[in-house]
């Protein structure tokens, strides 16, 4: 199934951005995590980058100051449910129990995380839609997983960064996986350049690129 066919199943979802703005998207999942996700914060701030994180809400409690300082950075926090686990086997209650905890966990911290889930893995099931409207929210997938979750050289790395930049590229990275901070920052290096020399932009996932999206449908 193409992604302009899943577009069409699922329209709330977000599975790319809007085209023709030159707009790139760096979301990250999985973390926080106080060491690797210090470190990409560091980086990004040299490369004057704002990105989405999509927060595992266990992982909040012991990782607070690194929370609070991407909040502080100008990146935005987002839902990746409680625990890293595979959400289309959630029922319904389940479901919102994951989402509804993780919320809390960082509006109890004064962060206000954006009302968007991204399911661990990618996996959801026609239900989690439904649920997702009811809570308020809206699913996010994207159009390129860079797998850095699995070893490989960091010039593998460059190379599927470079071929996953087009207008309206949500990209997907982790903040707490096997490439490590050191390919992390050289592949968002190398991202940020041909960003600009492609005369892209980067953008955070944010209210006005939601509603834009829909208004597409």
């Amino acid at each position: 199934m193409t992604l302009h066919l899943y577009d069409r199943i699922f329209p709330r979802w977000l599975w790319r951005l809007p085209n023709g703005d030159g707009q790139v998207a760096l979301t990250f999942d999985d973390g926080p995590d106080s060491n690797t996700t210090s470190a990409l914060l560091e980086t990004l701030a040299k490369l004057d980058i704002r990105a989405t994180f999509f927060i595992v809400g266990s992982k909040v409690e012991g990782n607070t100051a690194v929370l609070r300082r991407a909040a502080a950075d100008g990146h935005v926090l987002a839902n990746h449910g409680y625990h890293h686990a595979n959400h289309a086997l959630y029922s319904r209650a389940a479901l919102r129990s994951s989402i509804q905890k993780t919320e809390e966990a960082m509006t109890a911290l004064d962060v206000q995380p954006l009302r968007l889930f991204r399911p661990p893995c990618g996996f959801f099931r026609p239900g989690t839609a439904s649920e997702l409207t009811r809570l308020g929210y809206r699913g996010v997938m994207w159009t390129a997983h860079l797998r850095d979750w699995k070893p490989q050289s960091a010039t593998e790395l460059e190379r599927r960064a470079r071929r996953s930049l087009h207008d309206g590229s949500i990209i997907l990275l982790h903040d707490s996986h096997a490439s490590g901070p050191q390919s992390l920052s050289r592949i968002l290096t190398r991202l940020a350049a041909e960003v600009q020399e492609r005369g892209f932009r980067f953008v955070t996932l944010h209210n006005e690129t939601l509603d834009q999206s829909l208004s597409n449908h």
